[in-house]
C-alpha cells in the first residue's frame, strides 16, 4: 500500500504542476477545470481508502 500512496502522490504533484503551467500561460479557465478534476479525484481516493479499511 505504501508504494501505491507514493505513486498517487507523484501523479497528483504532476497533475498540479500542469495546473500551474496552465495558469502561468494565462489559460485560467482550463486551469480551473484541471484543479476541480484533481480535487475531486483526490477526495474520491481518500474516501475510498478510508472506507476500505
Amino acid at each position: 500500500m505504501r508504494s501505491r500512496n507514493w505513486l498517487f502522490s507523484w501523479l497528483m504533484a504532476a497533475f498540479y504542476l500542469v495546473t500551474l503551467v496552465l495558469t502561468l500561460c494565462q489559460k485560467h479557465m482550463l486551469a480551473m477545470y484541471f484543479m476541480a478534476i484533481g480535487m475531486f479525484i483526490e477526495a474520491c481516493c481518500h474516501l475510498w481508502s478510508s472506507h476500505r479499511r
